[in-house]
């Protein structure tokens, strides 16, 4: 959707700036709180969005509950096994998105950088590969260069609009566990 009203000449011209960048399964392709200067986009494969975050004892049991019930075996190796390391022990390590071909992450910190008026700003999610993924890689200088003010303004309204902060995060936690509750007294629905 970001490029639907981009001419030929304008999306040829950003494509000759993009550097293809392999990374094997399991990689960490940014990490929480590191900093970086430039936007990926998936060109193939599937990456898993892990965003750490402090909870109050209670939400971390009630999280902690409904997760061991339901992780998969391969959410259990990624968690367990490496990739990306917690940045705290005591704050556990949500999945918060999955990630697919021709979808993409990185802008919010270089759009936010800019709107702080900060050269870096740090990612608020690390980013890790559930296979083999190749990612074009947008510099921040080509960024700016080539990505229109309209299509910032896209960018932005989407973040705003799907991107949850950790409020909307510990709520959505927080009414999981009431309907799951609801959902144990009543029987399952």
């Amino acid at each position: 959707f970001l490029f639907a009203t981009w001419s030929d000449e304008e999306l040829t011209s950003l494509a000759k700036v993009l550097t293809k960048k392999t990374f094997p399964k399991a990689s960490t392709i940014i990490r929480q709180g590191s900093s970086t200067d430039c936007m990926y986009f998936v060109y193939s494969g599937r990456c898993r969005v892990l965003r750490q975050l402090e909870l109050s004892p209670s939400l971390t049991t009630k999280l902690a509950s409904s997760l061991y019930e339901t992780r998969s075996s391969e959410s259990a190796s990624l968690m367990e096994h490496g990739e990306p390391r917690a940045l705290r022990a005591d704050a556990p390590l949500l999945e918060i998105g999955e990630l697919g071909t021709h979808q993409y992450f990185g802008e919010v910190a270089l759009l936010d950088g800019q709107k702080h008026g900060k050269k870096k700003w740090n990612h608020a999610a690390s980013v890790v590969s559930l296979s083999k993924v190749e990612i074009l890689v947008l510099s921040k200088y080509d960024f700016y260069h080539h990505i229109n003010e309209s299509t910032q303004d896209l960018m932005r309204q989407y973040a705003d609009k799907f991107y949850y902060d950790d409020d909307k995060i510990r709520q959505s936690i927080s009414k999981q566990h009431k309907w799951d509750s609801y959902k144990q007294v009543h029987g399952s629905m």
